[in-house]
């Protein structure tokens, strides 16, 4: 009667073993009597299956063993339960008698253990997927940083093709016609000597005008993205 106040399932089986006493959560479990219960063998109790997988545990206590073990357990009406079972050995002098069963349903815990790591499954997974986006967002502003740095370049660069063009081809425009307005005003023929020098000077600023503005044109296409092509300009036009 006292055992019968217990939750636990409390049972005892012979050498034979036979159940020689089950507490009513023991029978209820199994949706049995107790008339039916006593006296019945655990293979038949258990069902071929469970027997087998018990087996092991059910020899072990006959042989002066305890078994601790979990099993998943078929109840009635198709509801499976989850049992934490412990088969502690009968012994009087030396011999064993049979064993007591004791076993505790852990099926709410099993839910609750289930439910948890479905929880931690689902927060790696979520991990995963911000370290995944944070690894993107990550690239992605390495790759604006990039392209800021790029267009810095290029601005800077614009700034000084700016500069060269006004700084550097106005002097030489200027000088190229102070050449000009010199050779024109030595048209004497004794100035042939002179002017001779002044001549040639002018060729020489000439071209290097020329190649200035080639290469003053070719960059520029390179800032805007252009193909660069190499054009002849007159400055002075």
């Amino acid at each position: 009667a006292l055992l019968d106040k217990l939750p636990a399932l409390v049972a005892y089986w012979d050498a034979e073993q036979r159940n020689g006493f089950a507490n009513v959560a023991y029978v209820d479990w199994f949706g049995a009597t107790p008339e039916w219960m006593h006296g019945r063998s655990l293979r038949e109790l258990l069902g071929e299956r469970l027997y087998a997988l018990n087996l092991p545990h059910i020899e072990g206590a006959l042989r002066g063993e305890a078994q601790h073990f979990e099993r998943e357990v078929p109840g009635p009406h198709g509801v499976t339960r989850y049992s934490q079972a412990d088969y502690i050995p009968d012994v009087v002098d030396g011999q064993v008698l049979g064993f007591f069963a004791m076993v505790v349903d852990i099926t709410p815990r099993k839910a609750l253990a289930d439910a948890m790591e479905r929880e931690l499954m689902q927060a790696r997974e979520l991990a995963q997927a911000l370290a995944a986006q944070a690894r993107a967002e990550g690239e992605s502003a390495q790759l604006r940083t990039l392209v800021a740095e790029r267009d810095r370049m290029l601005k800077e660069r614009e700034d000084l093709l700016r500069f060269l063009a006004h700084e550097v081809r106005q002097p030489l425009n200027n000088a190229s016609a102070a050449l000009q307005a010199a050779a024109s005003a030595m048209a004497q023929p004794d100035a042939a000597p002179v002017r001779e020098p002044l001549q040639r000077a002018e060729h020489v600023l000439q071209h290097v005008i020329g190649a200035l503005n080639n290469n003053l044109a070719a960059a520029t296409a390179l800032v805007a993205g252009a193909q660069a092509q190499s054009i002849d300009t007159d400055l002075r036009a």
